[in-house]
């Protein structure tokens, strides 16, 4: 019977090491909640809905138990698109550091085509449409404002459903050289309309020369619409 006891306790003794160094272990999971809510609170105002999923830790990763708090920082090298790195680290008595990997995505709507768009075609309110996406992956950009579309030519080929990006677009001349425009202006509370001729190729919201049909005087003027310019006066 004493052999017996003596046998237990000869086991609780070689368990009991073992059980107070997992207790003193850094959970994983908090470690991956401190990444987690770092990430979260980065994108807060975004506007998106942000989505994340933060990888698992090597289950052989064994750390002390921080007796501080755990830190959340980006690495110097800040990383872009879906997929992130996220530092966590000990500030207490046996401070470390490691690397959390995180997955991330935001979804916001964005514009789209919403049919076939050949190369070089002007683009109009029918040509687009607003579709939630997933931008986190998104390099070449992407565009929110459907009135920064309006105006402009597909410099390639557009697809249904294709994100429209900023490098694809280049600024349509919707005023060309020696083209007969209206010329408008304003002065006081009243609104003057005069004939005009355009001096150079011009897109809209760009600035261009006109010459005055009448007075054959030169003015500097903003395109405001296909073959009509405002000026200051």
């Amino acid at each position: 019977m004493i052999q017996g006891i003596l046998q237990r306790l000869l086991c609780i003794g070689l368990l009991l090491p073992v059980a107070l160094t997992a207790g003193e272990n850094e959970s994983h999971e908090r470690i991956r909640e401190t990444a987690g809510k770092y990430v979260l609170e980065q994108y807060r105002d975004s506007g998106a809905k942000v989505g994340i999923e933060v990888g698992r830790l090597d289950r052989r990763l064994r750390l002390p138990r921080c007796d501080g708090a755990l830190e959340a920082f980006s690495p110097a090298r800040k990383a872009t698109g879906a997929r992130r790195t996220v530092g966590v680290r000990c500030s207490g008595t046996q401070g470390w550091s490691l690397y959390v990997p995180v997955k991330i995505s935001l979804r916001r709507k964005i514009l789209v085509a919403s049919r076939e768009i050949d190369r070089g075609s002007p683009l109009t309110a029918g040509d687009f449409r607003l579709e939630e996406r997933d931008v986190a992956a998104l390099s070449r950009g992407y565009l929110e404002d459907p009135s920064r579309l309006l105006g402009k030519v597909s410099k390639r080929a557009l697809h249904r459903g294709q994100v429209i990006t900023p490098g694809q677009l280049s600024t349509g001349k919707v005023i060309r050289r020696g083209h007969q425009v209206t010329i408008l202006g304003r002065v006081g509370g009243i609104k003057v309309r005069m004939q005009g001729k355009a001096l150079s190729d011009a897109g809209i919201g760009e600035h261009i020369r006109v010459q005055n049909s009448s007075s054959k005087r030169r003015i500097d003027a903003t395109v405001v619409a296909p073959g009509i310019v405002e000026v200051a006066l």
